[in-house]
């Protein structure tokens, strides 16, 4: 898959209704894309703006107000253009600059990663071993909201696994610890839930509680309240049906985008 930006330009004014109708029919349209299986992140812009320019130089034109970016992976141009088209917004008056876009230190990191032989800095996967596949699937599905197409793989011996998609290009998979005792050939042994955690850090306090009591309702069990922690934060612990830990937590050092 290859990322695309996709840079929207307000170009006439809009009436309060048409502003709240395209609001509702674009957010309509991201939920779709999402519920397509495609990586969207949409960023809508604050209306304060100061436009930068050398002084005495030409001031660029205008084209139109800038009101927002949405970064999408696509199999290519011409499928990114194509789902740009389908934009709502372009019904309101807004156009829609399409441009690939990649890190521009990226063809030198692959050089360093490939001088070295060592690991690039990053995690794709991360595979939780279950004792019972369908379990697990309602617990993270239905009860936690994570987006699945289920179980794929089962025409395959010890091949049926879930895979999540989340942000920044991360998977989450569970597949039955048998399997992976299989596909490894490693006995497979009684779990300790203190072999790892996983952490889910949101934006508020409120939000650690709203997650925590999610997940209870869902079935987890809740090992460590919500409550301040000794390193300055507000933070829970539940463990899922196969006594995985997670850790809900509000680190004001490490705050998400969203």
């Amino acid at each position: 898959m290859k990322q695309f930006a996709f840079f929207f330009r307000q170009s006439r004014e809009l009436s309060t209704a048409e502003q709240q109708q395209r609001t509702a029919e674009v957010v309509a349209w991201v939920k779709q894309q999402i519920a397509d299986g495609r990586k969207l992140e949409p960023r809508v812009l604050d209306p304060e703006c100061e436009r930068v320019v050398l002084e005495g130089g030409a001031s660029p034109g205008n084209g139109g107000t800038f009101v927002a970016i949405n970064f999408l992976e696509a199999q290519d141009f011409a499928e990114a253009v194509r789902i740009a088209r389908t934009h709502p917004g372009l019904r309101y008056g807004v156009s829609i600059e399409v441009r690939p876009w990649a890190n521009p230190l990226g063809a030198t990191n692959t050089q360093q990663a490939s001088n070295s032989g060592g690991m690039r800095p990053r995690v794709t996967l991360v595979t939780l071993g279950v004792d019972d596949l369908e379990r697990s699937l309602r617990f993270y599905r239905d009860g936690l909201g994570l987006s699945t197409n289920g179980i794929v793989g089962q025409e395959f011996e010890y091949g049926a696994v879930v895979f999540f998609k989340l942000e920044g290009g991360l998977r989450l998979a569970l597949w039955p610890r048998k399997s992976i005792a299989r596909d490894t050939g490693i006995a497979q042994t009684s779990a300790s839930p203190t072999e790892f955690t996983l952490g889910h850090n949101v934006r508020t306090k409120a939000d650690v509680d709203a997650v925590m009591s999610r997940a209870k309702a869902a079935g987890a069990t809740i090992v460590k309240p919500a409550g301040d922690t000794f390193w300055g934060g507000y933070a829970g612990v539940f463990q899922d049906p196969d006594q995985h830990l997670w850790e809900v937590a509000w680190n004001p050092q490490l705050l998400p985008n969203d």
